[in-house]
């Protein structure tokens, strides 16, 4: 990931914050979205470890997505 930028961390409810995100890589692709940290996790954080837990996320989910849609194919003898 060439650029995460954190755009905006507010309450999302009583026990989570929300943060905001914007994300570029090297191919010009773009995504954007959030994700939402609990409230005593996020209140221990520095805003590196904010922005670390993001990236983590994001990868984490996109590792998800594409193993999801990865089919085997099997040759029958």
């Amino acid at each position: 990931m060439n650029e995460l930028q954190i755009t905006n961390m507010v309450m999302a409810d009583t026990a989570n914050r929300k943060v905001n995100y914007t994300a570029t890589y090297g191919d010009g692709t773009h995504i954007e979205g959030f994700v939402t940290i609990a409230e005593g996790e996020y209140e221990a954080m520095s805003f590196k470890d904010v922005k670390n837990e993001v990236q983590k996320r994001i990868a984490d989910n996109l590792t998800t997505v594409a193993d999801s849609t990865t089919t085997t194919t099997t040759k029958e003898a």
